[in-house]
């Protein structure tokens, strides 16, 4: 008993101290976001999904609003990048597979339009701390202490999976791509949206130029500082 309270009375002024210096924080401490998920783009198959998907969703919204349902669908191209040309043709044939009338020109048409943007990111990794299952493990552990269930050999298997488990946790999430493209699609008539929806995906780090024709010319330009050649003329 006497052991019990001494260690009590030590224990206690440290954890006076946490919670006090706890308490004066300034700023918020940064927490990560939940696990979650975001699929990657890298093939023309991915951009026909897409374009599948936004079909369906002008078929549903004009499907409710019946004053309009039998107005042509006029498909707005902005650029000349392998995407924009490629997602025009494929959104074209998608909403004419769903029964739906397509116009050449935009003569009180219902207008579709879509557009790319790129975000690039500083190089990021994925890791999570490794003490989650580690902890767990030991936390396991002191619960059957606590009801006299456990071992020296169970403390140790508990506390090695929980290394094993957090050890392939940061094995298998890897690098993360540094560039993720933003995809904006909306169907507009007379200056009021009817439908509007954004995607995000990753994208590989080269591939940028698929969505963005600036990032191709900027591409082309260093390519081009890269090859040029300064001559000294000397006699």
């Amino acid at each position: 008993m006497l052991r019990k309270r001494i260690g009590m009375a030590l224990i206690l002024p440290f954890l006076a101290t946490f919670t006090v210096s706890g308490c004066t924080t300034q700023v918020p401490y940064p927490i990560p976001h939940k696990l979650s998920t975001q699929k990657k783009m890298q093939a023309a198959q991915h951009w026909e999904m897409l374009a599948r998907d936004v079909a369906e969703q002008v078929r549903f919204a004009l499907n409710n609003i019946h004053r309009i349902n039998h107005k042509p669908i006029y498909v707005k191209s902005y650029n000349s990048t392998p995407f924009h040309e490629v997602f025009h043709g494929l959104l074209i044939s998608h909403l004419v597979q769903k029964g739906l009338a397509v116009s050449c020109n935009d003569q009180d048409a219902i207008v579709m339009e879509y557009q790319a943007r790129i975000v690039a990111h500083s190089e990021r990794f994925v890791r999570h701390p490794p003490i989650k299952y580690t902890v767990l493990g030991g936390g396991l552990n002191v619960a059957r202490r606590v009801m006299e269930w456990s071992s020296i050999d169970l403390m140790n298997l508990g506390f090695a999976t929980g290394l094993a488990i957090d050890g392939y946790r940061n094995l298998s999430t890897g690098d993360l791509s540094n560039k993720e493209v933003i995809i904006s699609t909306g169907l507009t008539y007379h200056d009021r949206y009817l439908m509007h929806q954004s995607d995000i995906y990753y994208i590989n780090e080269p591939d940028g130029w698929h969505y963005d024709e600036t990032i191709d010319e900027k591409q082309k330009a260093e390519k081009t500082d890269k090859q040029a050649k300064t001559y000294n003329v000397v006699n």
